[in-house]
Order: C-alpha cells, then sequence, then structure tokens
C-alpha cells in the first residue's frame, strides 16, 4: 500500500484534497469517492465533479 492524495471538484466550485493510503491512483479514487458518499468528507456539495489522484 501507498499513500496518495485525491483532489475532489465538486458542483459548487469547492476543491477539497483526501489523503488515502490505497493500492494504486484508481483505488485512491475508488475509496475517496466511497468517503464521499458516506459523508466523511465534509463540503456543501453533493456531486463530484471531477477527481484525480496522485502519489504522496
Amino acid at each position: 500500500m501507498d499513500y496518495f492524495y485525491v483532489d475532489i471538484e465538486t458542483e459548487l466550485g469547492e476543491m477539497l484534497t483526501y489523503y488515502v493510503a490505497a493500492m494504486d491512483e484508481a483505488h485512491a479514487e475508488e475509496l475517496a469517492i466511497i468517503a464521499f458518499e458516506n459523508g466523511e468528507i465534509e463540503c456543501m456539495g453533493i456531486q463530484i465533479v471531477s477527481i484525480y489522484a496522485y502519489g504522496a
């Protein structure tokens, strides 16, 4: 497992960065989406417009 930053942009223009341990970038993005949908990431937006994972 490696650590990744995941940048998330919502429909309201919010830019969020989520830090996660994952196997690769795709897995990091999946984990961030799950956390977003479960309300673990606090923000005003309810929809992800763009998401991008990169190594920490």
